[in-house]
């Protein structure tokens, strides 16, 4: 067999909740991966993922399932707190590596980790699955081929809805690093430094709060100012705060990338809705006077009337603000389930030449 020819792959998944699941049950239906391993502490979870996929073995114990001979990549799937040892185990090894963000909770293992890493000979890289998103991907080709001119600023704004924070703490007593900028802030994080590529941060100015969530351990926001050493600013900005009404237990995610030639505006919310509250039981609401008594909480955006769509004219290169042309229609039915939506493809930004993206 040459180095161009495809091995064969001896996969072992440590970890196997929501995640480990997701990989377990994608290798079984890959040709390439012609052994599979699993770990997990957790015996019934684990010893089920292992009958659905087809596994070749189970283990409860990492170091059983790494020192395997028919290993030659892992998966680091487990509780983000606990990527430590088993990387390093698996560095030690030898074998190729995909690791769930973060590579640890600790700025001090993440280093250790990455110094093992770059003196091996091994593949690694980390599950930010973001850059293989195609508007990603098509905004990246954007900014690198210099379509918006030099890149000057760059804003950020993620939100989440709090199911996905109390998720993470009430698997572990031991919080101190399971803020919103480690765990979900790093998607962020790593998406807008990748379409920065070759810009280096100097310095950084952040601020958290935790009026909610502190009393579980935990940060509420990171909102954070970046320099970066060609003089980019960059407001990285994160809250997983919200009521559990915000449709969004995942990314809502926006990013406005301002060039010196055009700007790249990026909306990847999820979401239908511009608003959510909760609502003690019994209380009245008035959204655009529409008052209605509630029997149980609901979520305020249950109670809006119908949403204004909003579609905007394509700007010439000498476009002024008053040849913008806005079409409205108000909507005088309830919107279709949101598995049969449709909605149109929106331009991402706009340049001398037309829509970008």
């Amino acid at each position: 067999m040459t180095d161009t020819e495809p091995k064969d792959i001896g996969l072992a998944i440590v970890g196997c909740g929501t995640v480990g699941r997701i990989r377990a049950m994608l290798a079984k239906d890959y040709p390439g991966v012609k052994w599979l391993g699993l770990c997990d502490i957790n015996e019934e979870v684990g010893q089920k993922l292992a009958e659905d996929s087809g596994a070749d073995f189970f283990t409860g114990d990492f170091s059983t399932l790494l020192k395997r001979p028919e290993v030659t990549a892992a998966i680091i799937a487990t509780d983000e707190n606990f990527h430590v040892e088993p990387t390093l185990l698996a560095v030690e090894q030898g074998h190729d590596l995909f690791i769930e963000k973060p590579l640890a909770t600790d700025a001090e293992e993440s280093a250790r980790i990455l110094s093992a890493i770059e003196s091996s000979d091994i593949d690694a890289v980390v599950g930010y699955t973001q850059r293989f998103r195609r508007r990603f991907i098509a905004v990246k080709e954007k900014v690198s081929t210099g379509q918006i001119g030099d890149v000057t600023a760059v804003v950020t704004r993620a939100l989440m809805n709090r199911m996905a924070p109390m998720a993470s703490i009430r698997r572990t007593n031991d919080r101190r690093h399971l803020t919103p900028m480690v765990v979900s802030g790093t998607h962020s994080l790593d998406i807008c430094m990748w379409l920065m590529e070759g810009k280096t941060p100097v310095s950084v100015y952040a601020r958290s709060s935790d009026k909610l969530l502190g009393k579980h351990g935990t940060k509420d926001a990171t909102f954070g100012i970046f320099t970066m050493d060609d003089g980019t600013i960059w407001s990285m900005n994160i809250s997983w705060a919200l009521p559990v009404a915000w449709p969004g237990a995942v990314y809502g995610l926006e990013i406005g990338i301002i060039g010196t030639r055009g700007v790249i505006d990026i909306e990847d919310t999820h979401r239908d809705v511009v608003m959510a509250s909760e609502i003690p039981q019994g209380a009245a609401v008035q959204p655009g006077g529409l008052r209605t008594r509630l029997s149980a909480p609901r979520r305020v955006h249950d109670q809006l009337p119908a949403r204004r769509h909003v579609q905007w004219g394509a700007l010439g290169p000498h476009a002024r603000g008053d040849e913008l042309v806005a079409r409205e229609a108000a909507h005088g039915q309830e919107d279709p389930p949101r598995d049969r939506r449709r909605r149109p493809p929106q331009p991402d930004a706009y340049d001398g030449d037309g829509p970008v993206g």
